[in-house]
This record gives structure tokens, C-alpha cells and sequence, in this order.
């Protein structure tokens, strides 16, 4: 099986950090917000340690409505993303009418992952990148705003890692 990375050179490029652990989520819970770090150039690690059988959901937003959503169903075992709201989609009819979906490979009940976020693309690399996804996507205005939210269930998100990328 095929696993990719983020390159390790990209650690070379961290700047602000944002780290907690142990986040207890029921329903919607915000993250962080881009009053702390730019989340149009940012590296997000996360765990879940012990995975329930429900969909979590990481969203990213802005002030003027557009939503980039993303992340895992463990009852499915399938990754997703859905751009369909990600902003400027107009110039395709189908370019946000589809949810990319992956399947998990994994077999274990926990899950980690890396995001990277820059300006118009996302990478999601899960379980040490044996799942890998990349979608492009045009906000209307940078996003402003991490959420994560499980369906139904109280769970443990174990660590969630925010680095800013300093690219300049």
C-alpha cells in the first residue's frame, strides 16, 4: 500500500501555535479562530483515540456564509469532503454538486490525521497517509473560523495541533 506525507521540510515553515488536549465535544464545538491563527495557511494535527459510530466533521467558515466541510463517517468507514457552499462554484455545475468520498483502509478505532490549508487548497492525510485527499476551493473571503462536530454522541477530540505556515 502506497502511504503519503506531508514533507518534512514543511515544519521548517511553522509559525504561531494553538495545541489542546483532551476537548470534550457534544454537538458543534469551535476550535479556533483566525483571530489566532491564519487559517488560510495552516497545518492542523488531530486525534481521536476512540472512535464512536458517528460522523465527524470538520468545518471550515468565514462571515459571509461559505462552509469548506470535511472529515470521516466511521459507520460508513468513508472519508469526505463537500465544497458545495466553499464559495465561488458558479463557473461549473459540477464542480461543488459532488462530496469526494474515500474509503478507510484502516482498521483500527482511532484516527489521526494531518490538514494542510493553503488560501485555495486542502490536503487531508489520514491514519499516517494511507488515505489521502486534495480539493481546490475559492472562498469568497478567507476563512475565519474551525469547527468540529460529532452527530449524536459526547466524544474526546485527543489532541488538535494548529501551526500557522509562514510562507513569506
Amino acid at each position: 500500500r502506497l502511504k503519503l506525507s506531508p514533507v518534512k521540510e514543511l515544519r521548517g515553515f511553522r509559525g504561531k501555535k494553538f495545541k489542546e488536549e483532551n476537548v470534550q465535544v457534544s454537538g458543534t464545538r469551535k476550535i479556533i479562530g483566525s483571530d489566532k491563527i491564519d487559517l488560510a495557511k495552516a497545518e492542523i494535527l488531530f486525534e481521536i483515540k476512540n472512535l464512536h459510530p458517528t460522523v465527524y466533521t470538520f468545518t471550515l467558515s468565514n462571515e459571509v456564509g461559505d462552509e469548506l466541510v470535511f472529515g470521516y463517517n466511521h459507520e460508513n468507514r468513508q472519508f469526505f469532503i463537500n465544497r458545495g457552499k466553499a464559495g465561488n462554484t458558479g463557473f461549473s455545475e459540477n464542480f461543488g454538486n459532488q462530496i469526494s468520498l474515500a474509503p478507510r483502509a484502516y482498521e483500527e478505532n482511532s484516527l489521526k490525521g494531518t490538514i494542510i490549508l493553503d488560501k485555495t487548497s486542502l490536503e487531508l492525510f489520514f491514519d499516517d497517509g494511507k488515505t489521502v485527499m486534495t480539493e481546490i476551493h475559492f472562498p469568497n473571503s478567507p476563512y475565519t473560523t474551525l469547527n468540529f462536530e460529532v452527530e449524536n454522541e459526547e466524544v474526546t477530540l485527543d489532541l488538535i495541533e494548529v501551526h500557522e505556515i509562514n510562507t513569506n
